[in-house]
């Protein structure tokens, strides 16, 4: 069997080239994003930050889920099958064809729903970033500060809507982290109702991708093994934060059981802020 290190990094691969798809579309929305906030501020005018970026990104986003989960689907029974060759991946073209042929999904169906789950997103995103510049804009007036240095700081603030992952607010960031959760629930999907996988699956084992970028909470968990319903998988079953890159590896072979730690220097394990879900059965528009 391969090492499941390679398959989670196939597994991340194929996260990687859809989103790169749309980094460009985000580096010029938020450039274009920028110069608006510029022109309002030069004017004293208002710019409406969530209809712009309705307009300019929701159908992206949509498109993006839609193909991450179908993704998350194929490389399941890839998995399944151990195949030893690369996902070549359109945004659409091979994984739709692929999970058609293999499933009756109704794909409008699907991305009616996550139509819905981008909307929400979006208009979160929006409200995040104007939260913060109206208060930024706030705080440089009561400074009296000189408009060349105000649109200094304002660029600062910009950039960290840019493709930057700086927080949890930035563009590529959001776009991301709703690629691996829609791969997710795509690949839960596949490893939970398609007799072909479900009958064989034993369990998983999380893995890390072992680099310097993984978090010691997420590090501390590399080799966790355990039988597909534990209910360990309910909290844990991942990504478990933004730009988390680990990996659930089905197992189909009874395997060694390897618990995980429940502290790490003292304080309990767990998923970062927000992400103490199993992104694949409470996040499942197929499910819902």
């Amino acid at each position: 069997m391969t090492h499941p290190t390679i398959l989670a990094d196939r597994a991340n691969a194929d996260q990687d080239r859809i989103l790169s798809s749309v980094v460009p579309i985000l580096n010029i929305t938020s450039g274009m994003l920028q110069q608006h906030l510029f022109h309002a501020f030069d004017n004293g005018s208002k710019f409406g930050i969530k209809t712009f970026l309705r307009s300019h990104l929701q159908a992206h986003l949509t498109s993006l889920m839609v193909a991450a989960h179908l993704a998350g689907m194929r490389r399941a029974a890839l998995m399944e099958k151990d195949s030893r060759s690369g996902l070549q991946l359109s945004v659409f073209r091979n994984v739709v064809n692929f999970v058609r042929k293999r499933t009756k999904l109704n794909i409008d169906s699907l991305r009616k729903k996550y139509e819905g789950l981008s909307f929400r997103i979006i208009n979160s995103v929006s409200d995040d970033i104007n939260s913060d510049i109206n208060k930024t804009i706030a705080d440089l007036i009561a400074n009296g500060s000189h408009i060349r240095e105000a649109k200094q700081v304002l660029a600062a603030k910009f950039a960290q809507y840019g493709i930057r992952p700086t927080s949890k607010s930035n563009l590529e960031t959001i776009f991301r982290t709703q690629t691996q959760i829609a791969f997710a629930a795509g690949k839960w999907k596949s490893e939970h109702s398609d007799p072909d996988i479900e009958g064989i699956l034993w369990g998983y084992r999380y893995v890390t991708v072992g680099d310097d970028r993984v978090r010691p909470t997420h590090a501390i968990l590399d080799g966790t093994t355990l039988p597909k319903n534990d209910d360990w998988w309910k909290v844990f079953y991942p990504p478990n934060g933004y730009n988390c890159r680990c990996q659930a590896i089905p197992l189909f072979e009874i395997s060694h059981i390897v618990y995980p730690p429940s502290h790490l220097d003292g304080v309990k394990i767990k998923p970062d802020k927000g992400f103490s879900f199993n992104a694949g059965s409470v996040f499942n528009p197929m499910s819902a």
